[in-house]
């Protein structure tokens, strides 16, 4: 007779992943923050992963109802980090981006992080969707 074979492992537990939706819609300065290069460079410094996510509502036109699906919301950054410390890394940045209302790709001039910020990129691997962001300035609960 054959020998059972041997049980598999148990996979490793993937990483949690934070969630946090910054909205952008009312911000004069919202276009400094949606460019590719710039979110690329958030991303990096912040070790997030952030996608542009809704649909303008110009002043004066009616919010979307609260349970409108994902496409039909005001106009939104999804932020998602392995750690609230780095969901709120990418909120100081994009918030003083959002403030300076243009120039470089990082606050304070210069093409590199702020000051205390790595732009190194953290490993990549299977997510899971914890937590949701909070409410606050910029934020949606």
């Amino acid at each position: 007779a054959k020998p059972a074979p041997a049980p598999s492992p148990a996979p490793a537990p993937a990483p949690a992943v934070v969630e946090f939706h910054f909205e952008i819609n009312d911000h004069p300065n919202r276009r400094n923050v949606t460019l590719s290069n710039k979110i690329r460079d958030v991303e990096a410094a912040a070790r997030c992963s952030i996608s542009t996510k809704g649909r303008y509502y110009p002043p004066g036109d009616p919010p979307p109802p609260n349970d409108a699906p994902e496409g039909d919301r005001r106009l939104y950054l999804r932020i998602t980090a392995g750690s609230e410390e780095d969901i709120e890394k990418a909120k100081l940045i994009l918030t003083e981006m959002l403030d300076r209302g243009g120039g470089g790709g990082f606050p304070g001039g210069g093409g590199g992080p702020p000051r205390g910020v790595s732009a190194e990129r953290g490993p990549g691997g299977p997510m899971m969707m914890g937590g949701g962001g909070g409410g606050g300035p910029g934020g949606l609960a």
